[in-house]
């Protein structure tokens, strides 16, 4: 169980957290993963841009606004995982 994926896998088999938090576990990881594996990147990829928009956890009004895609991207990790951890808790 060395890995988020493997913990994720395990707590998922175990029925300790439901589908919508293992795939918010999930698009958390490979945003993490994109920050860790990639020399230039940041909250404006597009790619990244694309894995936080699937973040259904986060906070509703960061859709709304004019603020850049990497401000939004940002915050939708951000209040994702707080979510998350908090209802794991």
């Amino acid at each position: 169980l060395g890995t988020m994926a493997s913990r994720a896998n395990a707590a998922r088999a175990l029925a300790l957290i439901t589908d919508r938090e293992f795939e918010e576990m999930e698009t958390l990881r490979k945003v993490r993963n994109e920050f860790a594996h990639t020399v230039h990147c940041s909250f404006s990829e597009s790619k990244v841009v694309t894995l936080c928009r699937k973040l259904t956890m986060a906070a509703e009004k960061i859709s709304e606004g004019d603020e850049s895609n990497a401000t939004k991207s940002r915050a939708a990790f951000v209040t994702s995982g707080v979510s998350l951890i908090a209802n794991l808790t």
